[in-house]
């Protein structure tokens, strides 16, 4: 049996085309580009690759500046220690030098106080030596000199003989009778003074005068029962020398 197809009846109402739904074909074009800007993988790849490398190299730059700034902090602080240890040293080595000094100048002062105290007692011996062997002539050079002035005083004064008259009848411990010695240079003046001799003590009876030439001048020798006092120039100048010999 055949099948007999019928047309569907025609409406009269108005027709409207369905405009386009534009969201799909912005989805697909979007789609269409994202698909068309996604990168390949091995694009991909090499861009985290060179970051890597860069950020890489940024930090082997960066430890290497720290590391060299360490190193150069390092041998700052190892030439500061170099430069304090030096400084120390040379101070410790001042001051053991100063110490040294200090310790030499003190031997050798020591050593010249020992020396000086040596040569000081080597003087003092030889000084009391020369004094032994020179003393003898040193009294005898004072004696000779004390004669000089004596006897130029009395060639000078005739009071200074008329003086020595008169210590010698006064040390006489016999008075009642003198007899006076008397070079002859000094005898003639001296018995014209004999008035002043007799006035000397209340005991002197007489004085006898005699020349002896014998007697030095200024001086006199005087003769008593009881004995005689010689008050000659030779005799005073002995007792001079003797009591020189006594103080040295």
């Amino acid at each position: 049996m055949s099948r007999i197809l019928k047309r569907p009846p025609i409406s009269n109402r108005p027709y409207r085309v369905p405009k386009p739904d534009t969201r799909a074909g912005k989805s697909a074009t979007a789609k269409n580009q994202t698909e068309s800007e996604r990168p390949d993988p091995e694009s991909e790849a090499r861009r985290i690759v060179q970051q890597a490398q860069a950020k890489a190299d940024a930090l082997r730059e960066q430890a290497q500046a720290e590391s060299q700034q360490v190193l150069s902090e390092a041998r700052s602080e190892a030439e500061q220690l170099r430069r304090t240890a030096q400084e120390e040293g040379l101070q410790e080595g001042r001051q053991q030098g100063r110490d040294e000094m200090e310790e030499q100048r003190t031997r050798q002062a020591k050593e010249f106080q020992r020396d000086a105290s040596a040569l000081l007692e080597a003087i003092h011996q030889q000084k009391q030596k020369l004094l032994r062997e020179s003393e003898p002539r040193l009294v005898e050079l004072a004696a000779m000199i004390a004669g000089q002035i004596v006897r130029k005083e009395v060639r000078q004064d005739d009071d200074t003989v008329l003086n020595i008259v008169r210590q010698a009848i006064v040390l006489a411990t016999e008075k009642d009778q003198l007899l006076l010695r008397l070079n002859p240079e000094d005898l003639g003046w001296i018995r014209e003074r004999c008035p002043e001799l007799m006035a000397l003590h209340e005991d002197i009876k007489e004085i006898h005068f005699e020349e002896d030439r014998r007697v030095e001048r200024g001086g006199c020798v005087i003769e008593t029962a009881a004995g005689n006092v010689d008050a000659r120039i030779e005799r005073q100048l002995d007792e001079i020398r003797r009591g020189l010999e006594e103080m040295v």
